[in-house]
């Protein structure tokens, strides 16, 4: 399928030979299932080869890679000078969900002693409050900084919690 996207037989040999490589047949059924157009799939399967090589640099594998990987890998990526993503950046948040069934770039963060509050505030968030995912993400964001500046890596003990000792 890939030779649908890459019609030059070096460069597919290119793509398959990286750590990706395994992943890119697949992922190109994949794009073609859903429709993509030749160029935008073509711009995926860069961007995957492109993330399995930088991972490749920093000692991770596809399969242990993590989505703080793939936002190291993302904030790594320049912008043009029009302030757009390069191609191998271009859609990185639809690559991750296309290639989370075969395992990778999915591999949960380990946990923190303060990972158990941070996904019961997240339920609240969602539940009571009703707020969208990437609201919820960004909230968490900012209390697990607060927590690991406030507790460090041991389980948060709330009755030290003053005002006196956050400001």
């Amino acid at each position: 399928m890939l030779q649908l996207y890459f019609a030059n037989l070096e460069v597919r040999e290119d793509l398959l030979a990286g750590p990706m490589g395994p992943y890119l047949p697949a992922l190109a059924v994949k794009l073609s299932e859903l429709g993509y157009s030749r160029g935008q799939a073509r711009r995926l399967i860069v961007t995957a080869d492109a993330l399995g090589r930088w991972l490749k640099q920093q000692g991770v594998t596809p399969t242990e890679a993590t989505a703080d990987h793939v936002r190291a890998y993302a904030a790594s990526q320049q912008r043009t000078p029009a302030g757009k993503l390069r191609d191998t950046a271009t859609g990185l948040t639809h690559l991750v969900e296309y290639l989370k069934p075969w395992g990778i770039l999915c591999k949960p963060l380990p946990c923190s002693p303060a990972d158990q509050h941070l996904q019961r505030f997240d339920d609240y968030l969602q539940r009571v409050r009703g707020l969208a995912q990437n609201t919820r993400h960004a909230y968490a964001h900012y209390l697990r900084r607060f927590l690991k500046d406030f507790f460090g890596e041991t389980a948060p003990d709330w009755s030290t919690l003053t005002a006196s000792r956050i400001w």
